[in-house]
């Protein structure tokens, strides 16, 4: 009896290892293949890496010879150039490796264009089988988040303050001023009528009339050039600023005559 349970036992100890050794045999017993690390990856516009990197993946066995794998590539950005692609659709895995980086660029902007993505998929790899849809991570979205706002429409009545005056004594003067839309050139860009370009020096320090004038925002950006004094005459104002998201702005002008200051402008 005991030299029956000693061969039952001993059976059974030797049907256990082939078990396990059945088990590391078959530890791959399917084809190797190649799929992305993630579905979607999603980054902020103003990151400041302003990379983002999709890995290439190997699931099986280290291959000993290395995996070049094509890629298919499409970004919704084609003209405005925000974003830049590797000059290959190819990565390539090293043999013996089990991963190979794709990575993208992408700059920040200050207009309100959206997100933006990229679609980055496996068209197929030498030696080894590509993941299908439904089973495996065959692509992957890259999501740009964009971090502007919209460019306001400054048309309306505003309170101003000019500092940093010339001369200096009238340093502090206000007025309240009236802007105007005087055309839509596109692309963020628009030109505006001003009543009064100095800010209320002429009004307040000389006490003579407001002095108008036109500028132009480029997206969050300024500019006034070559307006000319209506007032005194023979001279020209020019000046540059910065907008914000809430239609405030500040605008630093001067003119030929040594007038200057710089007018900050808060909707009313």
């Amino acid at each position: 009896m005991k030299k029956l349970l000693y061969s039952l036992l001993m059976v059974a100890a030797i049907t256990a290892c082939d078990t396990v050794n059945s088990d590391l045999t078959n530890e791959f017993d399917y084809d190797p293949f190649v799929s992305v690390d993630a579905g979607s990856i999603t980054v902020a516009e103003d990151a400041e890496a302003g990379q983002a990197t999709v890995n290439i993946i190997l699931t099986g066995p280290a291959q000993s010879s290395a995996i070049t794998v094509e890629l298919s590539v499409t970004t919704s950005d084609n003209a405005a150039g925000n974003v830049t692609l590797p000059s290959s659709n190819t990565v390539t895995i090293p043999a013996g490796e089990f991963s190979a980086p794709f990575t993208i660029s992408y700059s920040n902007n200050d207009s309100p264009d959206g997100d933006k993505s990229v679609t980055v998929s496996i068209v197929s790899a030498t030696g080894v089988a590509v993941a299908t849809e439904g089973t495996e991570r065959v692509g992957a979205t890259i999501l740009i988040a964009d971090d502007d706002c919209d460019i306001p429409n400054l048309a309306g009545d505003y309170s101003v303050v000019t500092t940093e005056t010339s001369p200096g004594g009238c340093a502090g003067v206000t007025n309240e001023v009236t802007i105007t839309l005087v055309e839509d050139l596109g692309n963020f860009q628009y030109v505006y009528e001003l009543s009064d370009v100095t800010g209320g020096l002429y009004p307040n320090c000389y006490q003579s009339a407001d002095n108008p004038g036109q500028f132009s925002t480029d997206v969050f950006a300024i500019s006034m050039v070559d307006q000319p004094d209506v007032v005194y005459g023979g001279d020209v104002f020019n000046g540059s600023g910065t907008l914000d998201c809430d239609g405030n702005f500040v605008l630093t002008w001067s003119n030929g005559f040594g007038d200057a200051g710089t007018s900050t402008f808060t909707r009313l």
